[in-house]
Protein backbone atom coordinates (compact mmCIF):
# COMPACT_ATOMS: atom_id res chain seq x y z
CA UNK A 1 0.00 0.00 0.00
CA UNK A 2 1.40 3.42 -1.00
CA UNK A 3 1.03 6.31 1.37
CA UNK A 4 0.90 9.93 0.37
CA UNK A 5 3.59 10.88 2.91
CA UNK A 6 6.31 8.80 1.25
CA UNK A 7 5.58 10.23 -2.19
CA UNK A 8 5.79 13.78 -0.87
CA UNK A 9 9.20 13.00 0.69
CA UNK A 10 10.56 11.71 -2.63
CA UNK A 11 9.15 14.69 -4.50
CA UNK A 12 10.58 17.18 -2.01
CA UNK A 13 13.96 15.38 -1.84
CA UNK A 14 14.23 15.14 -5.61
CA UNK A 15 13.31 18.79 -6.00
CA UNK A 16 15.93 19.91 -3.46
CA UNK A 17 18.56 17.67 -5.09
CA UNK A 18 17.69 19.00 -8.56
CA UNK A 19 17.80 22.61 -7.38
CA UNK A 20 21.18 21.99 -5.74
CA UNK A 21 22.55 20.56 -8.97
CA UNK A 22 21.01 23.36 -11.05
CA UNK A 23 22.39 26.11 -8.82
CA UNK A 24 25.93 24.71 -8.45
CA UNK A 25 26.37 22.90 -11.75
CA UNK A 26 27.53 19.79 -9.91
CA UNK A 27 26.15 16.92 -7.89
CA UNK A 28 25.39 18.30 -4.42
CA UNK A 29 26.47 15.11 -2.57
CA UNK A 30 30.23 15.50 -3.19
CA UNK A 31 29.92 19.25 -2.67
CA UNK A 32 28.57 18.64 0.83
CA UNK A 33 31.52 16.32 1.51
CA UNK A 34 33.89 18.99 0.14
CA UNK A 35 32.40 21.61 2.46
CA UNK A 36 33.04 19.24 5.39
CA UNK A 37 36.65 18.75 4.25
CA UNK A 38 37.20 22.49 3.88
CA UNK A 39 35.78 23.01 7.37
CA UNK A 40 38.22 20.44 8.81
CA UNK A 41 41.18 22.11 7.09
CA UNK A 42 40.11 25.60 8.21
CA UNK A 43 39.64 24.51 11.82
CA UNK A 44 42.92 22.56 11.95
CA UNK A 45 46.04 23.99 13.53
CA UNK A 46 48.34 25.90 11.18
CA UNK A 47 51.18 23.99 9.57
CA UNK A 48 54.30 25.29 11.33
CA UNK A 49 56.71 27.19 9.12
CA UNK A 50 55.19 26.48 5.72
CA UNK A 51 51.91 28.31 6.13
CA UNK A 52 53.48 31.50 7.50
CA UNK A 53 55.99 31.62 4.63
CA UNK A 54 53.20 31.24 2.07
CA UNK A 55 51.18 34.03 3.66
CA UNK A 56 54.29 36.25 3.75
CA UNK A 57 54.80 35.66 0.01
CA UNK A 58 51.28 36.87 -0.74
CA UNK A 59 49.01 33.81 -0.55
CA UNK A 60 45.59 34.22 1.01
CA UNK A 61 45.35 32.48 4.42
CA UNK A 62 42.96 29.75 3.22
CA UNK A 63 45.06 29.11 0.10
CA UNK A 64 48.20 28.98 2.27
CA UNK A 65 46.53 26.48 4.63
CA UNK A 66 45.54 24.15 1.74
CA UNK A 67 48.94 24.45 0.03
CA UNK A 68 50.75 23.74 3.29
CA UNK A 69 48.61 20.63 3.85
CA UNK A 70 49.40 19.38 0.33
CA UNK A 71 53.13 20.03 0.81
CA UNK A 72 53.10 18.24 4.17
CA UNK A 73 51.13 15.26 2.80
CA UNK A 74 53.38 14.89 -0.25
CA UNK A 75 56.48 15.14 1.91
CA UNK A 76 55.23 12.42 4.25
CA UNK A 77 54.39 10.12 1.31
CA UNK A 78 57.78 10.77 -0.30
CA UNK A 79 59.61 9.97 2.96
CA UNK A 80 57.60 6.77 3.35
CA UNK A 81 58.30 5.74 -0.26
CA UNK A 82 61.97 6.47 0.19
CA UNK A 83 62.20 4.33 3.31
CA UNK A 84 60.13 1.41 2.03
CA UNK A 85 61.06 1.34 -1.66
CA UNK A 86 64.13 3.30 -2.67
CA UNK A 87 66.46 2.22 0.16
CA UNK A 88 65.79 -1.54 -0.23
CA UNK A 89 66.07 -1.21 -4.02
CA UNK A 90 69.37 0.66 -3.74
CA UNK A 91 70.67 -1.97 -1.34
CA UNK A 92 69.84 -4.82 -3.73
CA UNK A 93 71.34 -2.99 -6.72
CA UNK A 94 74.55 -2.23 -4.77
CA UNK A 95 74.90 -5.91 -3.87
CA UNK A 96 74.36 -6.96 -7.49
CA UNK A 97 76.99 -4.54 -8.78
CA UNK A 98 79.43 -5.47 -5.98
CA UNK A 99 79.20 -9.17 -6.86
CA UNK A 100 79.08 -8.72 -10.64
CA UNK A 101 82.13 -10.92 -11.24
CA UNK A 102 81.19 -13.52 -8.64
CA UNK A 103 79.99 -17.05 -9.09
CA UNK A 104 76.58 -17.53 -10.75
CA UNK A 105 75.03 -18.76 -7.50
CA UNK A 106 75.77 -15.44 -5.78
CA UNK A 107 74.51 -13.42 -8.74
CA UNK A 108 71.39 -15.58 -8.84
CA UNK A 109 70.69 -14.94 -5.17
CA UNK A 110 71.02 -11.18 -5.71
CA UNK A 111 68.84 -11.36 -8.83
CA UNK A 112 66.16 -13.17 -6.82
CA UNK A 113 66.14 -10.34 -4.29
CA UNK A 114 65.59 -7.90 -7.16
CA UNK A 115 62.88 -10.16 -8.60
CA UNK A 116 60.99 -10.00 -5.31
CA UNK A 117 60.99 -6.20 -5.39
CA UNK A 118 59.97 -6.21 -9.06
CA UNK A 119 57.22 -8.77 -8.48
CA UNK A 120 55.65 -6.65 -5.74
CA UNK A 121 55.53 -3.71 -8.14
CA UNK A 122 56.39 -1.24 -5.40
CA UNK A 123 59.74 -0.32 -6.94
CA UNK A 124 58.43 0.30 -10.47
CA UNK A 125 58.35 4.09 -10.15
CA UNK A 126 61.85 4.32 -8.71
CA UNK A 127 63.26 1.93 -11.33
CA UNK A 128 61.55 3.78 -14.17
CA UNK A 129 62.92 7.13 -12.94
CA UNK A 130 66.41 5.62 -12.73
CA UNK A 131 66.18 4.21 -16.25
CA UNK A 132 65.00 7.56 -17.61
CA UNK A 133 67.72 9.51 -15.78
CA UNK A 134 70.38 7.15 -17.15
CA UNK A 135 68.84 7.38 -20.65
CA UNK A 136 68.45 3.61 -20.79
CA UNK A 137 65.69 2.50 -23.12
CA UNK A 138 64.49 -0.47 -21.08
CA UNK A 139 61.10 -1.01 -19.53
CA UNK A 140 60.23 -2.48 -16.14
CA UNK A 141 59.21 -5.67 -17.94
CA UNK A 142 62.64 -5.83 -19.61
CA UNK A 143 64.27 -5.65 -16.17
CA UNK A 144 61.93 -8.39 -14.91
CA UNK A 145 62.86 -10.58 -17.89
CA UNK A 146 66.60 -9.99 -17.37
CA UNK A 147 66.44 -10.93 -13.68
CA UNK A 148 64.39 -14.02 -14.50
CA UNK A 149 66.93 -15.06 -17.16
CA UNK A 150 69.85 -14.60 -14.79
CA UNK A 151 68.09 -16.84 -12.29
CA UNK A 152 67.47 -19.53 -14.94
CA UNK A 153 71.09 -19.33 -16.19
CA UNK A 154 72.48 -19.63 -12.67
CA UNK A 155 70.29 -22.69 -11.93
CA UNK A 156 71.29 -24.41 -15.15
CA UNK A 157 75.00 -23.81 -14.38
CA UNK A 158 74.53 -25.31 -10.93
CA UNK A 159 73.01 -28.42 -12.43
CA UNK A 160 76.04 -28.90 -14.69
Amino acid sequence: MVTVGSGVRYLAGGTIFGLGWALTGACPGPLIALVGFVERVVSAAPTPGIEAVLIDTGDEPLQARFTARVILGCGQRWAEERATVEKPLASVLRKISKHAGSRPFIISRRARALQILLHRGVADGAIQRGLEQASISLSIQDIRDITALSDVCARSRQEL
